[in-house]
């Protein structure tokens, strides 16, 4: 719900209710520690981010970066070994990245978008930034 919403422009607000001493539920600071580890992997897809064009499809949202240069795919389930986005068009020799990991994903041109290959080493669910809900840099300009 929160990368959807972040896509389209909106914000969201997260109401917490303090119980009758005070003190906030264990299940809800959890979730706030939850949600700000992944921040800390994925806020550069995030914040100061606007929505793209691009509408979401196939459990894929999207952000870019104030300046235009960048998108980001949000991709909401885990897509193997490749990954096709339709409607991008990286700048040539762009090189697409994970935020929060250092390898460069190998993508190709196809006739309505583009076809991304999905590093074996990220199969491994224990090698990849974070446990749900990842983010794909992707250049679209030169500086």
């Amino acid at each position: 719900m929160f990368v959807d919403i972040v896509a389209k422009g909106g914000n969201l607000l997260l109401i917490v209710n303090l119980d009758g001493q005070g003190a906030l539920p264990k299940i809800q600071e959890n979730r706030l520690h939850d949600i700000g580890r992944w921040l800390k992997v994925n806020g550069e897809g995030i914040y100061a981010t606007r929505s793209y064009k691009q509408p979401a499809k196939d459990s894929v949202s999207y952000t870019q970066s104030k300046d235009g240069q960048y998108i980001y795919a949000i991709i909401k389930e885990w897509p193997g070994s490749e990954l096709h986005l339709k409607g991008i068009n990286p700048v040539i020799g762009s090189k697409i990245k994970m935020l929060g990991n250092d390898l460069s994903f190998k993508w190709k041109n196809t006739k309505d978008g583009i076809s991304i290959k999905v590093p074996a080493k990220l199969q491994d669910i224990r090698n990849r930034p974070c446990e749900y809900v990842w983010i794909l840099k992707i250049r679209l300009t030169n500086i």
